[in-house]
């Protein structure tokens, strides 16, 4: 029977070089791990309480920043975000935060440039054709409709 260790790349935490790649961790012992860096999609689940960001997503988010990988997270209470920032901007990462709760940080109103076009009198364009240059007939009906409004 293959152990499953010799599927994943051993990672020294305590080290300061850089990891070959990221991965989500699998084995651990807080000194030395074993990640998975396969192009596999992972779903974590668990109730409140089961310590999924300490046991998982903290290192997965450690492991990334090590690998030099880009990366996005959702983190809707903030957890993540105030228990890696300093780490991540240590390492030169430009952090982005969309607050959707009481809107501190960056924000994305994604009606921002239809309105400017509908404020404009260009109801023809859309912003898909205009703004991003993808576009299909469904597409820019669809953006057409929504200018309109």
């Amino acid at each position: 029977a293959e152990d499953i260790r010799d599927r994943l790349a051993e990672v020294d935490f305590n080290s300061d070089r850089p990891f070959e790649s990221g991965g989500i961790p699998v084995i651990s012992d807080g000194k030395k791990g074993y990640i998975d860096t396969s192009d596999n999609h992972v779903a974590i689940f668990g109730s409140s309480g089961f310590k999924k960001s300490l046991t998982v997503y903290m290192p997965l988010i450690c492991i990334l920043a090590k690998a030099g990988e880009n990366f996005f997270i959702t983190d809707p209470k903030g957890e993540l975000y105030e228990r890696t920032a300093n780490y991540l901007k240590s390492l030169g990462y430009i952090i982005r935060v969309l607050n959707l709760r009481d809107h501190n940080g960056e924000c994305y109103n994604p009606f921002h440039y239809p309105a400017k076009l509908y404020a404009e009198g260009k109801t023809d364009k859309t912003v898909f054709h205009r703004h991003a240059g993808l576009h299909d007939r469904k597409t820019d009906a669809s953006a057409h409709a929504s200018v309109r409004r």
